[in-house]
């Protein structure tokens, strides 16, 4: 983990490594989803990291977790863009997409969903959500993962061998959000 802010601390304000771009920390309990205080974004709102204070480093895998109400859904397909922009730049042509949050979520829950930066030597992460969503979110943790390098496969793939086919799912040929949004094979698609 390398960052965590769940305003429970030091509500009504966040810690310096998350910075509210049209969002605000909100201490209402019947917005707070626990504790002290929550971080509501709404009207195209978000957040950004401080470089400085949350280090994201080129060619590493993150994955980006935290807890979630929905308010105020969406008509789009997602409920936020999330992404890893280089440090300095806002061009988006740099930018490394995190897959979001689909309008057919759960109306509360926990979101995780996560990207490999690219060889930028320093990533701000960028969070807004959608037209018209009011959306809660509290426990925002920022997980780095570490690669161990294995020189042979883990012991319990030899059951592989042996297993039926298909072994990884009816829908091999899509991207898995084309699958969640047009339900090939899967059942009735969300509108």
């Amino acid at each position: 983990m390398i960052a965590s802010e769940n305003a429970e601390a030091n509500a009504p304000t966040l810690k310096s490594g998350i910075q509210p771009q049209g969002g605000a920390t909100v201490i209402d309990p019947s917005l707070v989803i626990s504790g002290k205080g929550s971080l509501l974004l709404t009207n195209q709102g978000g957040f950004v990291t401080n470089p400085s204070v949350v280090p994201i480093g080129a060619n590493t895998v993150y994955t980006l977790q935290f807890d979630y109400r929905i308010l105020s859904p969406t008509t789009s397909t997602q409920v936020f863009n999330a992404s890893f922009q280089p440090a300095g730049t806002t061009d988006p042509q740099l930018q490394v997409t995190i897959p979001g949050m689909l309008k057919n979520a759960a109306v509360t829950g926990t979101f995780s969903s996560g990207a490999q930066t690219a060889e930028a030597s320093s990533y701000v992460l960028r969070l807004f959500v959608a037209p018209g969503v009011s959306l809660v979110i509290d426990t925002i943790v920022l997980y780095r993962q570490e690669v161990k390098t294995q020189n042979a496969p883990p012991p319990t793939w030899s059951r592989l061998l042996t297993a039926p086919f298909p072994r990884l799912g009816k829908d091999l040929e899509f991207r898995t959000d084309y699958t969640a949004s047009l339900a090939f094979n899967e059942g009735t698609p969300f509108t």
